[in-house]
């Protein structure tokens, strides 16, 4: 058999028919794969762009030349895997969002809560605390940070503070928003801390109760006003009572028909002394209410400062005279300045001053009364070598009731308000008013006035 190729007659032989029909389907083949190859390139690439974000949307059925049937199930695919692509990154994205608004508000939340004045401590329906402020650590003693999702007793070796914290989730509605208990620090002995409880109710009709807010609040200045409140009644209650007593006694002696002329006398200057020390006390509480209430306007008047203050000792020496046997002395230059004061509440503090002088001196003891000036100010100063005032008590020695602890002090009678008084008296002046004392060597206060050419450059 032969065959003609390019014009030449060339033998062929059943070999030769047989390998060319191989290269034949192998090149076929190879045709084939190639094809196949440039499909799964492009599905390739289709499903890298899905995986990278960058897909269009679907393959093209018409590129891939009759595989138009899988192409587009794939491509169907493709859009669906796509747009669940999408839809979860938004879900992402909201989510993310969401965080972020939850954690701001969170975080306003936390700051009003340790910005709040009282310390407080958030506890679940169990008692486990889910919020503690900062100020627990100054307030009560207690590290905010160690108690979170604790009980109380795993926080505080207190039994007290356990005791009263643990039943808290099984007080009934009655009992809340009212002090539960009080107590004092171990840390803070000066200290009177309340506790008081408030529910947290979900909202709806059942108001279910989700845990409670538990306050610790320092009542510290609340407790001590209460107490001095009560010891000013008391000692106001035995101030008058006593010289009423003594007036009710010497008004049934003047009654005797026989009584001795010189009795009477006698009794009609007591009677009148007593008056005038309770005339005294009761002015001292009226002052000192008007002046807090704002209802007190000064009366400036030019006043000879020395003539006021030889007339208050004169009135204030003859009872302490006649009681103590005590020594006043002056120390006042005969050329002391006027100066512009209320004279009447003026007056007051500075009997208020030497009563005090007098009242807590020693037998035999001395009274300075003084004054000192310079171009700008003029001092007035009460000195005594009496009992004298603890250093730890005379930064409280102005305060309303306020009266020392010391037996020696205790033993006089007093209410707490002649030095708060004449305090408030000589700030409402703008002066100021110090103290000086040596506890069993006596005491000075002092009194300080800015002279009226001083005041006026301070107003321009």
């Amino acid at each position: 058999m032969t065959i003609e190729l390019f014009g030449y007659t060339l033998p062929l032989s059943l070999d030769v028919i047989g390998v060319a029909a191989i290269v034949m389907v192998v090149l076929l083949y190879l045709l084939v794969i190639q094809r196949e190859y440039g499909y799964l390139k492009r599905i390739e690439e289709a499903t890298r762009d899905l995986l990278d974000g960058t897909v269009t949307g679907h393959l093209d059925p018409n590129a891939l030349h009759g595989r138009s049937l899988f192409v587009r199930r794939l491509s169907t695919i493709f859009q669906t895997i796509q747009e669940r692509v999408i839809q979860r990154e938004r879900l992402m994205n909201d989510a993310l969002a969401s965080s972020k608004v939850f954690a701001y508000q969170n975080q306003k939340m936390e700051i009003a809560l340790q910005t709040f004045p009282d310390a407080l401590i958030i506890v679940d329906e169990t008692g486990a605390a889910a919020f503690a402020s900062r100020k627990l650590q100054a307030m009560v003693g207690i590290d905010h940070e160690a108690l979170m999702g604790k009980q109380p007793n795993e926080w505080t070796d207190s039994v007290e503070l356990t005791a009263v914290l643990s039943k808290i989730p099984t007080l009934s509605h009655g009992r809340l928003g009212s002090i539960l208990h009080t107590f004092t620090p171990e840390h803070a002995p000066e200290k009177q801390i309340s506790i008081i409880v408030y529910p947290l109710l979900a909202e709806g009709k059942r108001g279910d109760r989700l845990g409670s807010v538990v306050l610790f609040r320092d009542i510290t200045t609340e407790f001590t006003a209460k107490k001095a409140r009560g010891d000013f009644v008391g000692n106001l209650s035995h101030e008058l009572k006593t010289p009423l007593n003594v007036i009710g006694m010497y008004a049934e002696t003047l009654l005797d028909d026989d009584v001795d002329p010189a009795m009477v006398i006698d009794a009609a200057n007591v009677i009148r002394d007593e008056v005038e020390r309770s005339a005294i006390m009761i002015n001292n509480m009226l002052n000192i209410t008007r002046i807090e209430m704002g209802n007190v306007a000064l009366t400036r008047i030019r006043t000879k400062l020395r003539d006021l203050l030889d007339d208050a000792l004169t009135s204030v020496s003859r009872a302490g005279q006649a009681k103590e046997d005590l020594t006043f002395e002056v120390k006042i230059p005969e050329d002391l300045s006027p100066i512009h004061v209320d004279k009447e509440l003026l007056r007051v503090a500075i009997n208020n001053l030497l009563t005090n002088a007098i009242k807590y001196n020693r037998p035999g003891g001395t009274v300075l009364l003084g004054a000192e000036e310079n171009e700008e100010e003029i001092s007035v100063y009460v000195q005594d070598s009496g009992i004298g005032i603890k250093e730890e008590e005379q930064k409280r020695i102005f305060d309303k009731f306020f009266r020392s602890e010391d037996e020696l002090a205790r033993e006089q009678s007093g209410h707490g308000l002649g030095l708060s008084l004449a305090k408030q008296i000589i700030e409402m002046h703008q002066g100021s008013m110090t103290l000086k004392s040596t506890f069993g060597e006596g005491s000075r206060f002092t009194m300080t006035f800015k002279k009226t050419p001083t005041l006026m450059r301070e107003a321009l």
